[in-house]
C-alpha cells in the first residue's frame, strides 16, 4: 500500500514524521476521510468535493499555508485510490508541518499535504442495517467555540474526543456523547446526532459542533423525503425521551441508538426515521439515486465490481 506525499507515491510503512515536527509535537494538522464506495460503474469517492471544501477551510481556521490546489489534491485523492486498487476503502487525507520546529508559531511554515487509503466499516459498507448502541454522556464537554477551533477538522481538537470515548468504554457503553457546558447536546466523538419524534427530526445547531459531511447529506435527504428537519438545542431529557435517534458519520454512516446513560429511548429502535434515511443515504452511496449522483468522483480507469483490482467477484 502506497500514500501519496506532496507529489509522489511512496510505501505507507515510510511516509514518517520526525517527533519534533509541528504537527505531530503541537497537533496541529487537519485531515479528512471520505468512504470510497463501489457500485456498477466503478469506485466512487463519495461527497469528495465537500471534503475538500471543508480540508481549505480547516487549513485557513488553522493557518496552514498549503500549497497545493484544489484540482490538483482531487486529483491526488482519486490518484490515490486508483494507484492502490482498494475498494471498498476510505482515503484519508492530511495537512501538516513535516519539518523540525520549536517555536509555536512556525518559523517556516511549510506545509506538506499526504494521501493515505484503508479499509473499515466492512460491515457498514454492505448497506445492511448496523447494530444499534447503547450511549453514555461524557464528563468531558465537547470544546468550546470559544476555545478551540471547533469547525476545523483538527488533530488536536480529537483529544477531547479521545478521552470521551475513554470514559464511554469504561463506563459499559459502546459510543459516548457529548454535551455542552450548558448541558446541551452536541455530537459523538467521531460523529454528529440525530434524534426524532414523531416523524420529525432534530440535530444539534452548526455553530456548536463540526459541520459533519454525512450530517449534510442526512438534512438534504430527509427534506427532500418530505421530513421536517430542525437545527436546535437538544437537552439530555429531550433526547432520552425522543422516539429514536441516531449518529451520523462518513464511514460510519448511520448508527442506531437504543439508550443513553442506561434509559432505552422512547421507540423502536432503530425507529421509522432511522429506517429511511439509513436506505435513502445507502442509495445514495451506491449510485441508486439520481438526485444524488453528483456526489459521487468517480476513480478514473478503475472498473466496476466485476472488474475492480481488489474486489472479489461473485
Amino acid at each position: 500500500m502506497d500514500a501519496w506525499i506532496d507529489g509522489r507515491f511512496v510505501p505507507q510503512d515510510q511516509a514518517t514524521v520526525p517527533l519534533l515536527s509541528h504537527g505531530f509535537s503541537r497537533g496541529v494538522a487537519v485531515f479528512e476521510v471520505a468512504d470510497v464506495p463501489v457500485n456498477e460503474r466503478g469506485p466512487a469517492v463519495f461527497r469528495l468535493d465537500a471534503h475538500l471544501d471543508r480540508f481549505f477551510e480547516s487549513c485557513r481556521l488553522l493557518h496552514m499555508p498549503v500549497r497545493i490546489g484544489r484540482d490538483e489534491l482531487k486529483a491526488a485523492v482519486l490518484g490515490t485510490v486508483a494507484h492502490n486498487g482498494l475498494y471498498p476503502c476510505a482515503v484519508k487525507f492530511f495537512a501538516y508541518g513535516p519539518e523540525v520546529e520549536f517555536n509555536l508559531i512556525p518559523a517556516r511554515p511549510r506545509v506538506s499535504v499526504a494521501v493515505f487509503c484503508y479499509q473499515s466499516h466492512e460491515e457498514r459498507r454492505s448497506g445492511a442495517p448496523v447494530a444499534p448502541v447503547a450511549a453514555g454522556t461524557a464528563g468531558v464537554h465537547k470544546l468550546s467555540p470559544r476555545t478551540a477551533a471547533v469547525h476545523a477538522k483538527a488533530s488536536g481538537n480529537y483529544v477531547n474526543a479521545y478521552l470521551a470515548a475513554w470514559e464511554a468504554r469504561e463506563n459499559g457503553y459502546e459510543e459516548a456523547l457529548l454535551l455542552d457546558e450548558s448541558g446541551f447536546v452536541c455530537e459523538g466523538p467521531l460523529a454528529n446526532v440525530f434524534f426524532a419524534s414523531a416523524g420529525r427530526a432534530v440535530t444539534p445547531p452548526l455553530e456548536k459542533v463540526l459541520g459533519g459531511i454525512t450530517r449534510d447529506s442526512v438534512i438534504r435527504i430527509l427534506r427532500d423525503l418530505d421530513v421536517d428537519v430542525a437545527e436546535a438545542d437538544i437537552t439530555l431529557e429531550d433526547a432520552v425521551g425522543a422516539d429514536e435517534g441516531f449518529y451520523t458519520g462518513s464511514t460510519a454512516r448511520i448508527v442506531p441508538i437504543r439508550s443513553i446513560d442506561g434509559q432505552p429511548l422512547a421507540g423502536e429502535c432503530p425507529g421509522p426515521v432511522t429506517a429511511r434515511i439509513h436506505k435513502a443515504l445507502n442509495d445514495a452511496y451506491a449510485g441508486r439515486s439520481p438526485g444524488y449522483e453528483h456526489w459521487l468522483s468517480y476513480v478514473d480507469g478503475a472498473s466496476g465490481p466485476q472488474g475492480a483490482p481488489g474486489v472479489p467477484s461473485e
